[in-house]
């Protein structure tokens, strides 16, 4: 497991596309000069004046609070399958800043995740992206037959957003391998919490 990952500002993630640079910022960072096409805000607290902004709603966890506090917003299901989960011995990894091949991993376990699901494959060049101005963290739950979940966040300033969560609970027909994936999911998310 890495240390709690840097909060430190990011670097605008610049994209070329077919016909234009495309920058895009997060929450409410400010963009330093680029020579881009296109600056695309996403999840700012209020709207840029003058410009098209669409609604979005989310759920903000405040993790300054202490892990009793936190631990307590969780409903009561969620804190019994978080504490028998963490009884399972599963191991969690964390990836702050993740880059190469645990990248591909992460991309390789989306798409049989997504497929699965009947949902598209991973955005791999943005994911890629990502990575390479350090704005991604990935974690993991496994146990000694493989990883059972992954997350993928976006950092960025003082704020960390859940990207992806992908399982693969839907290969297995019992429900006993079902039930004790749901729980290292709920349990990986309540580490990542901690984490950040």
């Amino acid at each position: 497991q890495q240390d709690a990952p840097d909060v430190r500002r990011i670097e605008m993630i610049v994209r070329q596309t077919r016909f234009y640079r495309l920058a895009e910022v997060f929450f409410d960072e400010e963009p330093a000069p680029a020579d881009v096409d296109i600056i695309e805000h996403f999840q700012r607290s209020h709207p840029i004046p003058g410009t098209r902004s669409t609604d979005f709603y989310t759920t903000h966890i405040d993790l300054t609070r202490d892990e009793e506090e936190l631990f307590a917003d969780l409903t009561k299901t969620c804190r019994y399958k978080v504490r028998r989960a963490e009884r399972e011995q599963l191991k969690e990894e964390a990836f702050t800043s993740a880059r190469g091949a645990i990248v591909d991993d992460f991309i390789a376990f989306f798409d049989r995740f997504a497929t699965g699901k009947g949902l598209p494959p991973a955005p791999a060049e943005r994911l890629h992206t990502l990575a390479e101005v350090g704005a991604l963290d990935l974690s993991t739950a496994s146990r000694d037959d493989g990883v059972l979940v992954w997350h993928a966040y976006l950092r960025a300033g003082n704020r960390a957003r859940l990207l992806h969560s992908a399982s693969l609970f839907r290969e297995y027909s019992d429900t006993a391998p079902r039930n004790m994936i749901g729980r290292a999911n709920r349990c990986l998310h309540w580490h990542d919490l901690l984490r950040y």
